[in-house]
């Protein structure tokens, strides 16, 4: 565990502090309390890694947003300047019919429909076309003006969510540091205490999830594009969990969904939190391999149901890509990237539903 925390610290450019963490007493009652810390800590990093790629997402969508107004603006400015070309072409012509005066053909010629819109009653004598042309001249002008306050805004928006995307990233240095600190100086057996009493209760979690809810029959198949992410994250395992990470060589929890989906031809939403939010919610007897199941209240941690009660995900820092029973933390719910596929005729080994393994590790 501690060689991983100093690889990520290598990572993210940090160097572990030299405090030691206050030596454990033998007990159960010493560990229990050090696993506490370890989960309040391995819970900040990935309340601060959702943060950061939330605000990551929103300001690239904003500064799409930003490059998809520079263009629309340029087209408008475009048929803003042949707007008012027409308008001096009929504005000098009206002025060699006599009907407009010097100034007045001035007026339209450099400030378009608002300098001639100050004449209201020569309206009245122009034709119908002129009219027409006139009002096309006033809707480029105020759409080229709406566009801009639209692009103003979108701008500062990306520029809002890029600050927060920065200090998201220093928040989940600071915590990784105070994780590196907390575990750098643990001895041999206090590691072993940890996780001997990490794997209990994991596997009293697991037994009375089962005996509480009713997971998809034996047989239930995935979909094509589902077995495809399946497979994906089977190749996976044993890779590092690596904050912000969406591989190829490392994952964290979100960052290994979502490319398994996207390589199973699916794109979902990279955060868990808007996985939970943007995906079709199904409940648990429903379960398939293939779909994500979201963990804690603030769904803040996500992974891939594979059958037999068991899912893969990136579990934290110091850890791998690894199998686990799907109780190993709270389950908040469970969603499907691809509700409208259909699921296969027949499954593959490793892809159906059944009891799990108490042996299998959390």
């Amino acid at each position: 565990m501690v060689g991983c925390l100093l690889l990520l610290a290598s990572f993210l450019g940090q160097t572990p502090q030299s405090a030691i963490a206050r030596p454990l007493e033998p007990g159960g009652d010493s560990a229990a309390r050090l696993l506490v810390q370890l989960h309040a800590e391995y819970r900040k990093v990935e309340q601060a890694a959702e943060r950061y790629h939330e605000a990551q997402e929103r300001a690239r969508h904003a500064r799409v947003r930003v490059r998809e107004l520079d263009k629309r603006r340029a087209d408008q400015r475009r048929v803003l300047s042949g707007a008012r070309h027409t308008v001096g072409h009929l504005a000098r012509q009206q002025y060699r019919n006599g009907d407009l005066l010097p100034q007045n053909y001035l007026s339209v010629g450099r400030n378009g429909l608002q300098g001639i819109f100050r004449y209201q009653h020569l309206l009245d004598r122009l034709s119908i076309q002129h009219r027409s042309v006139l009002a096309k001249l006033w809707a480029a002008s105020e759409s080229l003006r709406a566009l801009d306050l639209d692009a103003r805004r979108s701008l500062r928006l990306a520029q809002n969510w890029a600050a927060r995307q920065r200090t998201a990233k220093q928040e989940a240095e600071r915590d990784l540091q105070l994780l590196q600190v907390t575990t750098a100086h643990l001895t041999a057996t206090q590691d072993q205490q940890v996780k001997e009493l990490e794997q209990e209760q994991t596997d009293a979690a697991q037994k009375s999830f089962l005996m509480t809810h009713r997971l998809a029959s034996r047989h239930r198949a995935p979909s094509k594009s589902g077995e495809k992410a399946v497979t994906f994250a089977f190749q996976q395992v044993g890779k590092p969990y690596v904050w912000g990470a969406e591989g190829p060589g490392s994952y964290d929890c979100s960052g290994l969904a979502s490319r398994a989906w996207s390589h199973a031809g699916v794109l979902i939403p990279r955060t868990s939190q808007e996985q939970w939010r943007k995906l079709a919610r199904i409940p648990l007897d429903a379960l398939r391999p293939g779909d994500l199941i979201i963990y804690y209240r603030d769904a803040t941690h996500v992974a891939i149901y594979i059958g037999d009660g068991q899912v893969i995900h990136a579990p934290r820092p110091g850890a791998f890509v690894k199998l686990s029973p799907i109780a190993f933390a709270q389950v908040l719910g469970a969603v499907r990237p691809d509700p409208q596929h259909q699921p296969l005729l027949q499954t593959k080994p490793g892809l159906t539903d059944s009891a799990p393994s108490s042996a299998t590790p959390a």
